[in-house]
């Protein structure tokens, strides 16, 4: 996952920007900085809502329904809107964020191993408390200047929870990122 982070970035957030979520200038506007952190801690709290109402992917049943034609249809029956898919979505928030203001690659797997060594072993008993340390780590972007530390810690974060339970991020965001290419200006939303 680490050797993946660098693309993940640079796709990421050309997609967000071909989808209309960064239009000229929008970087300086620190209002949309703000906005962009909450949009990741909103992801993070629909992957606990997701949990709440019982929503885990099939990933067994979207592998033996997708092909090329139908793999958005597929995406949505199997995948869209469950645990796995909030939080790849929050990952992926992460890795716009990390394009849009430039944060080093190289520093964020720096954060991103050492973080995963300093997790490794460690058992996650409740995911709430865990998605609000993700979410207050997140949240430390705003007032600290270690961007792609925070960054790279909260992404581990996500990864052990994922790796914890069996689950691939990896797969989850590449398939998001190919659903998110299928999407309307902007998913459809006002930001």
């Amino acid at each position: 996952m680490k050797n993946d982070i660098s693309r993940l970035i640079k796709s990421a957030h050309q997609n967000a920007i071909d989808k209309g979520f960064w239009p000229e200038g929008i970087k300086n506007d620190y209002g949309h900085k703000d906005q962009t952190l909450f949009l990741i801690i909103t992801e993070l709290a629909e992957a606990v809502e997701a949990l709440r109402k019982g929503r885990l992917a099939n990933k067994m049943k979207f592998d033996n329904c997708n092909t090329e034609e139908n793999f958005v249809s597929c995406f949505k029956d199997y995948i869209k809107d469950s645990l796995e898919d909030e939080f790849a979505d929050a990952f992926i928030r992460m890795c716009d964020f990390a394009g849009a203001y430039d944060a080093k690659p190289t520093v964020i797997k720096k954060y991103f191993e050492a973080e995963c060594e300093a997790l490794a072993g460690i058992k996650i008993t409740n995911i709430t408390s865990h998605v609000l340390t993700i979410s207050k780590t997140v949240m430390d972007i705003k007032y600290y200047p270690w961007t792609a530390q925070y960054l790279g810690e909260a992404m581990a974060k996500i990864y052990h929870f994922m790796q914890s339970t069996g689950k691939d991020l990896l797969w989850y965001v590449e398939m998001k990122m190919k659903y998110n290419s299928h999407r309307e200006h902007k998913h459809g939303k006002a930001f």
